[in-house]
């Protein structure tokens, strides 16, 4: 098992705001909640959807490649922690028990009591290697003008857009 952190996102929301959010934490990943479902997207899929393709809210994204993500807040934890005396279970695989049940490679956890308040969630995988398919050592970035030039240069973190300065480019980590 293994986790990272990712904003959390409604599908009405400004998918640049997602990006926003991304580049603060620098986060390879966004979760977006469309109506009871919810899609963990890369950070690839995110900024280039939004640059190339014109995407404006998070929603536009739900066609993209994705990985299907379960909340593992409301999962019943009942049948996991009745254990046989002397055995004891650590939160880690009780994470992974929980994944595997529900037949996920991908969970998230939130810290808020409120889920309409949550901004920003833990990401949870079942197996190290499913992590390295969304984090990466690359960078992306894309700038805050309206044509949204895109651009993997790592020192273009919070420089001027090559094509529209004073405009700022907003980079986080890539696959």
């Amino acid at each position: 098992m293994d986790s990272f952190y990712a904003p959390y996102m409604q599908g009405n929301d400004a998918l640049f705001e997602g990006i926003s959010r991304m580049a603060a934490i620098k986060s390879a990943a966004l979760v977006v909640k469309v109506e009871t479902k919810h899609r963990l997207f890369t950070s690839k899929t995110v900024f280039e959807g939004y640059a190339t393709k014109k995407m404006d809210t998070c929603a536009h994204l739900w066609n993209e490649e994705g990985f299907q993500i379960e909340d593992m807040n409301d999962f019943d934890l009942g049948p996991l922690i009745t254990l046989p005396l002397g055995k004891p279970r650590n939160l880690t695989d009780l994470l992974e028990d929980i994944l595997k049940r529900k037949k996920m490679d991908y969970g998230f956890l939130y810290p808020e009591r409120e889920p309409h308040l949550v901004q920003l969630v833990q990401v949870v995988t079942r197996r190290e290697e499913r992590k390295f398919a969304i984090v990466g050592n690359n960078t992306i970035c894309v700038c805050d003008s309206t044509d949204r030039h895109l651009t993997y240069d790592p020192n273009k973190d919070g420089k001027p857009c090559d094509f529209d300065p004073p405009h700022k480019y907003k980079c986080t980590s890539s696959k």
